[in-house]
Protein backbone atom coordinates (compact mmCIF):
# COMPACT_ATOMS: atom_id res chain seq x y z
CA UNK A 1 0.00 0.00 0.00
CA UNK A 2 1.37 3.41 -0.99
CA UNK A 3 1.63 5.87 1.92
CA UNK A 4 0.32 9.40 1.79
CA UNK A 5 2.50 12.09 0.21
CA UNK A 6 4.09 14.50 2.66
CA UNK A 7 6.28 17.59 2.53
CA UNK A 8 7.85 19.76 5.17
CA UNK A 9 10.53 22.41 5.69
CA UNK A 10 11.99 23.08 9.10
CA UNK A 11 14.94 24.85 10.64
CA UNK A 12 17.55 23.27 12.84
CA UNK A 13 19.97 25.17 15.03
CA UNK A 14 23.36 23.46 15.22
CA UNK A 15 25.32 24.58 18.27
CA UNK A 16 28.99 24.44 19.05
CA UNK A 17 30.92 25.96 21.93
CA UNK A 18 33.48 28.68 21.30
CA UNK A 19 36.87 27.70 22.77
CA UNK A 20 36.64 30.01 25.75
CA UNK A 21 33.58 32.16 26.39
CA UNK A 22 34.12 35.71 25.23
CA UNK A 23 36.68 34.84 22.50
CA UNK A 24 36.42 37.05 19.45
CA UNK A 25 35.35 34.98 16.46
CA UNK A 26 35.53 35.86 12.79
CA UNK A 27 32.53 34.35 11.01
CA UNK A 28 31.85 33.95 7.31
CA UNK A 29 28.47 32.74 6.07
CA UNK A 30 28.54 28.97 6.57
CA UNK A 31 32.02 28.93 8.18
CA UNK A 32 33.53 29.84 11.55
CA UNK A 33 37.22 30.60 12.28
CA UNK A 34 38.38 31.47 15.84
CA UNK A 35 40.83 34.37 15.74
CA UNK A 36 42.36 33.14 18.96
CA UNK A 37 43.69 30.11 17.11
CA UNK A 38 41.66 27.71 19.26
CA UNK A 39 39.84 24.67 17.91
CA UNK A 40 36.13 23.78 18.23
CA UNK A 41 35.07 21.99 21.38
CA UNK A 42 35.58 18.23 21.36
CA UNK A 43 32.18 17.79 23.03
CA UNK A 44 30.49 17.59 19.61
CA UNK A 45 27.50 19.42 18.21
CA UNK A 46 24.07 20.05 19.68
CA UNK A 47 21.25 19.98 17.11
CA UNK A 48 17.85 21.41 17.95
CA UNK A 49 14.88 21.24 15.59
CA UNK A 50 12.81 24.44 15.62
CA UNK A 51 9.06 23.73 15.77
CA UNK A 52 6.36 25.85 14.17
CA UNK A 53 5.24 28.87 16.16
CA UNK A 54 7.08 30.82 18.83
CA UNK A 55 9.74 29.05 20.88
CA UNK A 56 12.16 30.18 23.56
CA UNK A 57 15.83 29.33 23.27
CA UNK A 58 17.33 28.89 26.73
CA UNK A 59 21.10 29.03 27.13
CA UNK A 60 21.23 28.27 30.82
CA UNK A 61 22.58 24.84 31.79
CA UNK A 62 25.00 22.51 30.06
CA UNK A 63 23.34 22.60 26.63
CA UNK A 64 20.96 24.96 24.80
CA UNK A 65 17.32 23.91 24.68
CA UNK A 66 14.05 25.10 23.15
CA UNK A 67 10.89 25.57 25.19
CA UNK A 68 7.43 26.19 23.70
CA UNK A 69 6.29 27.99 26.87
CA UNK A 70 8.16 30.98 28.26
CA UNK A 71 10.25 29.54 31.11
CA UNK A 72 9.67 30.94 34.56
CA UNK A 73 12.32 31.71 37.16
CA UNK A 74 15.11 32.09 34.62
CA UNK A 75 17.19 35.22 34.03
CA UNK A 76 15.73 37.24 31.17
CA UNK A 77 19.17 37.58 29.57
CA UNK A 78 19.38 33.80 29.05
CA UNK A 79 16.24 33.51 26.87
CA UNK A 80 16.04 34.18 23.12
CA UNK A 81 12.79 34.13 21.14
CA UNK A 82 12.79 32.22 17.83
CA UNK A 83 10.01 31.71 15.28
CA UNK A 84 10.07 30.28 11.73
CA UNK A 85 8.66 32.58 9.04
CA UNK A 86 7.62 31.58 5.54
CA UNK A 87 6.16 33.29 2.52
CA UNK A 88 5.91 31.14 -0.60
CA UNK A 89 9.33 29.60 -1.23
CA UNK A 90 11.05 32.04 1.16
CA UNK A 91 11.81 30.71 4.63
CA UNK A 92 13.53 32.54 7.47
CA UNK A 93 13.98 32.27 11.22
CA UNK A 94 13.16 35.24 13.43
CA UNK A 95 15.56 35.73 16.34
CA UNK A 96 14.89 38.19 19.17
CA UNK A 97 17.83 38.52 21.54
CA UNK A 98 17.78 39.78 25.13
CA UNK A 99 18.69 43.45 25.45
CA UNK A 100 21.73 42.65 27.58
CA UNK A 101 23.20 40.06 25.20
CA UNK A 102 25.25 41.19 22.19
CA UNK A 103 24.65 39.10 19.06
CA UNK A 104 26.68 38.78 15.88
CA UNK A 105 25.34 37.27 12.65
CA UNK A 106 27.95 36.22 10.11
CA UNK A 107 30.49 38.28 12.03
CA UNK A 108 28.41 41.49 12.06
CA UNK A 109 26.92 43.04 15.19
CA UNK A 110 23.14 43.36 14.97
CA UNK A 111 20.35 44.95 16.91
CA UNK A 112 18.15 42.68 19.01
CA UNK A 113 16.15 41.40 16.02
CA UNK A 114 17.56 39.29 13.19
CA UNK A 115 15.94 37.40 10.31
CA UNK A 116 18.14 34.34 9.84
CA UNK A 117 18.51 32.53 6.52
CA UNK A 118 19.89 29.09 5.81
CA UNK A 119 23.63 28.82 6.67
CA UNK A 120 23.69 32.02 8.76
CA UNK A 121 26.04 31.75 11.75
CA UNK A 122 25.13 33.39 15.06
CA UNK A 123 27.38 34.16 18.02
CA UNK A 124 25.23 34.38 21.14
CA UNK A 125 27.06 36.94 23.23
CA UNK A 126 29.62 36.00 25.86
CA UNK A 127 27.89 32.73 26.76
CA UNK A 128 30.30 30.62 24.70
CA UNK A 129 27.83 29.28 22.10
CA UNK A 130 27.82 29.74 18.34
CA UNK A 131 25.09 28.26 16.15
CA UNK A 132 24.31 27.82 12.49
CA UNK A 133 20.81 27.88 11.01
CA UNK A 134 20.23 24.89 8.73
CA UNK A 135 17.11 24.13 6.71
CA UNK A 136 15.86 20.60 6.16
CA UNK A 137 13.39 19.66 3.44
CA UNK A 138 11.59 16.32 3.46
CA UNK A 139 9.40 15.30 0.56
CA UNK A 140 7.81 11.91 -0.05
CA UNK A 141 5.84 10.78 -3.09
CA UNK A 142 2.60 8.97 -2.34
CA UNK A 143 -1.16 9.13 -2.57
CA UNK A 144 -2.75 12.59 -2.35
CA UNK A 145 -4.06 13.80 1.03
CA UNK A 146 -7.85 13.86 1.26
CA UNK A 147 -8.01 17.64 0.80
CA UNK A 148 -6.38 17.27 -2.65
CA UNK A 149 -8.86 14.78 -4.07
CA UNK A 150 -10.71 16.36 -6.99
CA UNK A 151 -8.22 19.19 -7.42
CA UNK A 152 -6.64 19.59 -10.85
CA UNK A 153 -2.97 18.96 -11.51
CA UNK A 154 -1.52 22.30 -12.73
CA UNK A 155 0.34 20.54 -15.56
CA UNK A 156 -2.17 18.11 -17.11
CA UNK A 157 -5.38 19.56 -15.59
CA UNK A 158 -6.54 16.07 -14.58
CA UNK A 159 -8.21 15.84 -11.15
CA UNK A 160 -6.35 13.89 -8.49
CA UNK A 161 -7.93 10.62 -7.40
CA UNK A 162 -7.18 8.41 -4.41
CA UNK A 163 -5.32 5.79 -6.43
CA UNK A 164 -2.76 8.15 -7.95
CA UNK A 165 0.68 9.16 -6.64
CA UNK A 166 1.70 12.80 -6.24
CA UNK A 167 4.62 15.02 -5.26
CA UNK A 168 3.83 17.89 -2.87
CA UNK A 169 5.75 21.17 -2.96
CA UNK A 170 7.15 21.85 0.54
CA UNK A 171 6.86 25.60 0.00
CA UNK A 172 3.33 26.14 -1.29
CA UNK A 173 1.68 22.69 -1.25
CA UNK A 174 1.15 22.37 -5.00
CA UNK A 175 0.70 18.74 -6.09
CA UNK A 176 2.00 17.14 -9.31
CA UNK A 177 1.37 13.67 -10.69
CA UNK A 178 4.27 11.30 -9.98
CA UNK A 179 2.81 7.89 -10.81
CA UNK A 180 4.81 4.69 -11.33
CA UNK A 181 5.45 3.83 -14.96
CA UNK A 182 2.58 2.20 -16.80
CA UNK A 183 0.45 2.49 -19.94
CA UNK A 184 -1.58 5.40 -18.55
CA UNK A 185 0.87 6.72 -15.96
CA UNK A 186 0.97 10.47 -15.42
CA UNK A 187 4.49 11.77 -14.71
CA UNK A 188 3.86 15.51 -14.65
CA UNK A 189 6.80 15.92 -12.27
CA UNK A 190 9.38 14.65 -14.79
CA UNK A 191 9.75 17.72 -17.05
CA UNK A 192 9.70 20.12 -14.09
CA UNK A 193 12.80 21.35 -12.28
CA UNK A 194 10.79 23.74 -10.11
CA UNK A 195 7.29 24.12 -8.75
CA UNK A 196 5.00 25.65 -11.42
CA UNK A 197 3.17 27.67 -8.76
CA UNK A 198 5.91 29.19 -6.58
CA UNK A 199 9.19 28.41 -8.35
CA UNK A 200 10.71 26.39 -5.49
CA UNK A 201 13.16 23.69 -6.64
CA UNK A 202 11.67 20.21 -6.95
CA UNK A 203 13.36 17.99 -4.37
CA UNK A 204 12.94 14.26 -3.98
CA UNK A 205 13.96 12.84 -0.61
CA UNK A 206 16.57 10.14 -1.39
CA UNK A 207 15.79 8.35 1.88
CA UNK A 208 12.15 7.95 0.82
CA UNK A 209 12.12 6.63 -2.75
CA UNK A 210 9.21 6.80 -5.12
CA UNK A 211 6.86 3.85 -5.52
CA UNK A 212 8.19 1.13 -7.89
CA UNK A 213 8.13 2.23 -11.51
Amino acid sequence: MVSQAESSRHFQLVFETIPGAGDVVAVDRGRRTPRSGGSPSADGLTRIEVPAGTSYLVLGGEKPRLETVLPARLPADSIYLVEPLSRGPETALLLLAPAARPVRVNGEHIARVACLREADVVELGPCGWVCQATLSVRVTIGRPPEAYLGRECPICRTPFVESTSVWLCPSCGTALHAEPDGPDAKRCIDPCSECPSCGAPIVRDPSSPEPPR
